[in-house]
């Protein structure tokens, strides 16, 4: 992580574009309800258009981390501009004056440079694999709604997707993940599926069902949404990911995700009859 983290504020590639120029940008970003929701079948199919670069998963909430720095660094800034600015000058003013009885308890330095390495950061993680103007990324884990906020702050044009499985089906397919065996804890499944439905919920977006995806008709209607191209339709309904050895869930566990999910599946559900019965989309994006 350390060295991952290290090589982010590197000097930025001579190519890469500055915050300002993809600011406005009607970026878009993919959010799972947790896993197997078909994220990166929607992934491929949004990509093959060719107008979008869609990384994968940046994973162990590394985004949330970086995004919550920049949120910080900001309002800090922001809060000794307006409440303290003495405290702005009075640590260069010490030393220049050679005068140390000056109260620094607390003096900052202009954070500017700090926040600007930060998006820096960001957008060397998210710059397009080919000359494209739009980006991106999936994720099927955030730690919250401030994930999603500080996103709408940096890229106010984005368009966020929030992709969900019916909940029953989504525990039966996360425990054929032999790599996710610390979410084979119904209690662990049932945690992360409801912090992750509720930041979506809490959230201005597009909502999709698993099975929208192998949909073409609806497919169209987002991409259309989205002011994309068209897609590859030999990527609808592909199966390549299909998880395989599916046990039946037991009625003491499927009883629990009933109990726990089964209301906040239905506000998802309701959020994306919001935009495919209604039609228009246009109360999905703040």
């Amino acid at each position: 992580m350390r060295n991952k983290l290290r090589s982010l504020f590197r000097k930025p590639r001579p190519d890469a574009r500055p915050y300002e120029q993809v600011r406005d940008g009607r970026h878009v970003f993919l959010f799972g309800i947790w896993g197997r929701s078909s994220t990166t079948a929607l992934q491929r199919i949004l990509n093959s258009t060719g107008g979008l670069c869609m990384w994968g998963e940046p994973g162990a909430l590394l985004m949330d981390d970086l995004l919550a720095a920049h949120e910080k660094l900001c309002a800090r800034r922001e809060q000794m501009r307006t409440d303290r600015p003495a405290q702005l000058t009075v640590l260069p003013d010490s030393f220049a004056d050679g005068d140390h009885t000056r109260n620094c308890a607390m003096a900052a330095n202009d954070w500017t440079p700090a926040i600007d390495q930060l998006r820096s950061a960001l957008l060397e993680m998210l710059a397009p694999a080919t000359e494209l103007e739009r980006f991106g990324y999936k994720e099927i884990n955030v730690r919250g709604a401030e994930t999603h906020a500080a996103l709408r702050r940096l890229f106010p044009r984005a368009d966020l997707l929030f992709l969900f499985r019916d909940p029953v089906r989504q525990w039966q397919s996360s425990k054929t993940m032999q790599q996710w065996t610390a979410f084979h804890d119904l209690d662990a499944f049932v945690e992360a599926v409801r912090r992750n439905a509720e930041a979506a919920l809490a959230t201005d977006g597009v909502f999709l069902e698993d099975q929208d995806v192998r949909v073409a008709e609806r497919l169209d209607q987002l991409v259309d949404f989205l002011g994309l191209p068209p897609f590859d339709r030999s990527l609808v309904g592909d199966r390549v990911f299909a998880s395989k050895n599916k046990q039946e869930v037991p009625d003491s566990e499927r009883a629990v995700i009933e109990r726990e999910l089964r209301p906040l599946y239905e506000q998802l559900r309701a959020r994306r009859d919001a935009f495919f019965v209604g039609g228009s989309g246009a109360s999905a994006r703040a």
